[in-house]
């Protein structure tokens, strides 16, 4: 079986053709359009079809086709505007995604789609008042396409070109779906840019977001509360001591104090930004304000992106030793941002090499023979030269 790289959905207009086609020259992979394959299929242009047979018809068509591109296609897929509507398809995507693929949701700008819907014509759905039936079923799609899709990529005011190379840096990322008996079910997306779906994780009911991070880290805090704020959010920026001096129920005290201060509530969040001791304490606060609220954990160091990705650890130290007090509570998601880690002196990166072995000793001992066969390079780690190298990959 053959599979997409990604698959491309969205409204009418958002541009889903033109930007596959730059995404695919740029990796160098075939592009496909169901519309075109379903034309090719039909042996007439889409609007004739359903003038002739109707929608239905033409549903059952496009699911077929839809379904056997799925099955055998290795290139950029892009889907028609209400194709993810059709439960067959929608079935068919979960499948692809649990096999480790991509249906990523193309978020163009209402008035810029509608605009170059309404150019491009040939639209038997946008019959009558165009904008009107685009508001229509965006209303009825747009919550249907954010629970398909596993990437969501937001193109206002973005070139193809632009949004091309976005989009490209979402494919190269990898998901990894966190679950167990005894926790929720969450994602730890790993790749260079990955904090660019901070707002896609926290999700459109917080109003307020406590950004908790170290003065270390600033470059990277500084990136998360643009996007924050980009997004829409009230950002209030909470910043602590460095390393394990930052651990402490002092602090944890100081920022519930805060919290309430600032009005937060259970449908507020809290982001934690940074390396094991800030994540760990960041987490703690969000298991224990109102009982828990939402949290998204942005680690910043290779240990802290091993160490949150599984299990949802929390905590902060006594005097009377380390982790003595804290909980496990799951995140919303765990963005492991590739990037962060090039800003990493080499004895901190190495550090983390201890949790990764960890890892391989407790669950996977293909760890341990990665970790053996790339010794030399993983020792002699430069973080300027990191992003251009094939460690990268050994790290992912």
């Amino acid at each position: 079986m053959r599979r997409p790289v990604a698959v491309i959905i969205g409204m009418m207009g958002a541009g889903k053709t033109r930007v596959g086609k730059e995404v695919a020259q740029m990796m160098q992979l075939p592009f496909a359009d169901a519309d075109n394959e379903i034309e090719h299929d039909a042996g007439m242009k889409i609007p004739e079809y359903f003038e002739r047979y109707g929608e239905p018809e033409f549903r059952k068509l496009e699911s077929d086709v839809v379904l056997d591109m799925l099955e055998d296609f290795d290139g950029i897929f892009s889907l028609g505007g209400g194709a993810p509507m059709t439960p067959s398809i929608q079935q068919g995507l979960a499948e692809y995604i649990a096999d480790g693929g991509k249906v990523v949701y193309l978020m163009a700008d209402p008035k810029e789609a509608m605009e170059r819907a309404n150019r491009g014509g040939g639209r038997p759905m946008l019959n009558g008042d165009a904008n009107e039936r685009w508001k229509k079923l965006y209303k009825e799609r747009d919550p249907v396409f954010r629970r398909v899709a596993n990437v969501q990529v937001r193109t206002h005011g973005q070139t193809p070109q632009v949004a091309a190379r976005k989009l490209m840096e979402m494919i190269d990322q990898r998901i990894v779906h966190v679950t167990g008996s005894t926790i929720e079910p969450y994602d730890v997306c790993i790749g260079e840019g990955v904090m660019s779906q901070l707002a896609q994780v926290l999700g459109d009911k917080p109003a307020k977001v406590a950004l908790i991070h170290t003065q270390a880290v600033q470059r990277h805090s500084d990136r998360a509360r643009t996007l924050l704020r980009q997004s829409g959010y009230d950002v209030h920026d909470i910043v602590i001591p460095d390393a394990e001096a930052g651990k402490t129920i002092e602090v944890a005290n100081g920022i519930w104090q805060r919290l309430g201060e600032e009005g937060f509530t259970r449908s507020d969040a809290i982001v934690g930004l940074g390396g094991g001791a800030a994540t760990d304490l960041a987490g703690f606060v969000a298991a224990t304000w109102m009982r828990g609220i939402r949290y998204v954990n942005c680690p910043t160091s290779l240990l802290a992106m091993v160490d949150a990705s599984t299990g949802g650890k929390t905590g902060i130290n006594t005097p009377q030793g380390k982790n003595l007090v804290g909980s496990f509570y799951t995140p919303a998601g765990v963005l492991a941002d590739m990037g962060a880690l090039a800003s990493l002196p080499n004895d901190i990166f190495i550090e983390g090499l201890g949790e990764v072995a960890k890892s391989g000793f407790i669950m996977d001992p293909e760890i341990l023979r990665m970790l053996e066969d790339h010794a030399d390079e993983l020792r002699s780690f430069d973080g300027s030269t990191f992003l251009d190298s094939d460690l990268k990959d050994v790290v992912a």
